[in-house]
């Protein structure tokens, strides 16, 4: 018998019976914090390791990308360990991946509830872990079907919803930054190594060990391609307040010791590409609004950190 918590849809209850055939299922309950896909707690009868089963809902095709890289990088860094996959949907109607729960806390819920030292250990492991991500470079790219990072040109900032949700002054501000920049964004495009596309503060895990905080997960390799780790670096201090700094330098300093390299002038650079970034979000229609806020800011924290 199926204890449905929090309202799991019936849909899944099928497609759990695909995945774990012939296992008594204790209860199940939907994870927050999925935006794009429904992440589901499984707890099943006789086990003390719980399971999440990662249906992919917007975006099927998702799974063929996340899958293989979940596979791979198994020893190479703290992700998943993946029980069963389906990435075609033919089991059960829906691609899934279903993978051991990792114990943990995200970074985000350490900012509510830990000291400077915590944030600065798990800021400065996290740094560390990002560093490993170069060892998968093209061939680990190539091999797992991987694409470059799409690119922003500057066509992308005279879009029509751009512009409403900027307005055309900020997109004037925005074409400049884009063209005084652009040579630097170009090599960003030009390197290739792995990126994981979405390394915010919700998508690593963190536990004490050893009198300090190490990295046990990174989750949601979705959004994975090729091109320069400082894609990822600099979305991890995206919303970094200098006057109230939790990452820095700690980040920076774990990625430089385990052989990541930043330019001089990181914490301008970053700003920038991290503009880029919340431009292309900015710039399709399927952002959520709660987010436009804040990705309006990351643009005009651009801005003025250039006039200063």
């Amino acid at each position: 018998m199926i204890q449905t918590v929090c309202n799991v849809p019936k849909r899944f209850e099928r497609l759990l019976k695909s995945a774990v055939p012939n296992r008594s299922v204790q209860s199940l309950e939907v994870l927050q914090g999925g935006s794009s896909n429904l992440n589901i707690l499984v707890r099943l009868q006789g086990e003390t390791t719980a399971l999440v089963l990662r249906v992919y809902v917007r975006n099927p095709s998702a799974a063929v990308t996340e899958f293989p890289v979940l596979r791979s990088l198994r020893g190479l860094l703290p992700v998943p360990e993946v029980v069963k996959a389906d990435t075609t949907g033919s089991e059960a109607g829906e691609p899934y991946v279903l993978y051991r729960y990792l114990e943990g806390v995200t970074f985000q819920s350490l900012k509510k509830e830990g000291s400077s030292l915590d944030l600065a250990q798990a800021a400065h492991a996290l740094g560390r872990v990002l560093a490993l991500l170069q060892r998968a470079g093209i061939e680990f790219c190539t091999a797992h079907g991987l694409s470059p990072r799409p690119q922003v040109g500057e066509s992308t900032m005279n879009q029509a919803l751009l512009g409403q949700r900027l307005g055309p002054h900020d997109v004037t501000l925005l074409c400049n930054l884009f063209r005084t920049w652009s040579p630097r964004i170009g090599e960003l495009y030009q390197a290739k190594t792995l990126v994981h596309g979405d390394f915010n503060s919700r998508n690593a895990l963190f536990q004490r060990k050893n009198g300090g905080w190490e990295v046990a997960g990174i989750l949601d390799w979705e959004l994975a391609c090729f091109g320069s780790p400082l894609w990822d670096a600099a979305r991890f201090i995206c919303y970094e307040h200098k006057d109230r700094s939790c990452r820095e330098p700690h980040f920076s300093n774990g990625f430089r010791a385990n052989g990541g390299e930043l330019p001089k002038d990181w914490t301008t650079f970053s700003r920038v590409i991290n503009a880029i970034s919340a431009a292309e979000a900015l710039n399709r229609s399927e952002v959520q609004a709660q987010f436009i806020p804040d990705l309006r800011h990351v643009v005009h924290d651009a801005f003025h950190s250039l006039v200063q």
